[in-house]
């Protein structure tokens, strides 16, 4: 097994993958999780050529869905454009945990950023489906889930090319990187606030009702899971 790892590992060890372990001039795979991680993202990048073209659909149907109330319900009732946003989600997660690690964001190693990441959307995903019950009203929060989902993936999707640029050319100017991925955060993050507000209120829920709505399932959420990345960052 371990031959066969190293056989699938070897042409990547030279690549941006294993920067963590340069030593002067000399690229080295260290240890078995290392290993693990390359053939992962490998699979990974795989994955996206294969599919490629629906991952571009996603992220179109994601922009889409930010853009526009009515792109959204368009977006929402078509079967493909709800799938293939929903796919272009999924495969941006991994490489978002990865560019996250390698760029200094966070010291955490790739593994538990990807932990911490997706027990954030894991939350997310239980609170709408709670939220749903107990109001008995489970269309709202779907569409509020799926306006989520479209916000996070452009987000991510924006968001991969300047932590990748980061490390892929360190001579680049981090404040501007920051102030670039702290714009894009903030649109993103307004953008579906604002859409909750005129989910909640079309649904018939009060005003105070979505603001605690607003402070207990999405705010505080979301201080968490910065707090633990950005308190283990470099």
């Amino acid at each position: 097994m371990m031959n066969l790892l190293d056989m699938a590992v070897e042409p990547w060890e030279g690549s941006m993958l294993v920067l963590k372990n340069v030593t002067g001039t000399t690229v080295a795979v260290q240890s078995l999780s290392d290993k693990i991680l390359i053939l992962c993202v490998v699979l990974c990048l795989a994955v996206l050529v294969f599919f490629f073209k629906i991952y571009m659909e996603g992220v179109i149907s994601s922009a889409q869905t930010c853009m526009s109330y009515n792109r959204a319900s368009e977006t929402f009732n078509n079967k493909r454009a709800i799938n293939s946003m929903y796919l272009a989600f999924v495969l941006s997660v991994p490489f978002y945990a990865l560019a996250i690690s390698r760029s200094g964001v966070s010291a955490m190693k790739e593994w538990w950023v990807l932990v911490t990441i997706s027990l954030f959307f894991i939350f997310r995903h239980l609170a709408y489906v709670t939220a749903g019950w107990l109001t008995a009203k489970k269309e709202p929060f779907k569409v509020l889930e799926n306006t989520a989902t479209g916000c996070f993936v452009l987000i991510m999707s924006l968001s991969i090319l300047a932590l990748a640029a980061v490390e892929l050319f360190p001579s680049i100017d981090r404040n501007r990187v920051a102030i670039y991925l702290a714009t894009v955060y903030g649109i993103g993050i307004l953008v579906y606030f604002a859409r909750s507000f005129k989910i909640f209120g079309l649904s018939g829920f009060s005003i105070i009702f979505w603001f605690l709505y607003l402070c207990s399932l999405e705010i505080l959420p979301m201080c968490v899971a910065g707090n633990v990345l950005l308190t283990n960052g470099h």
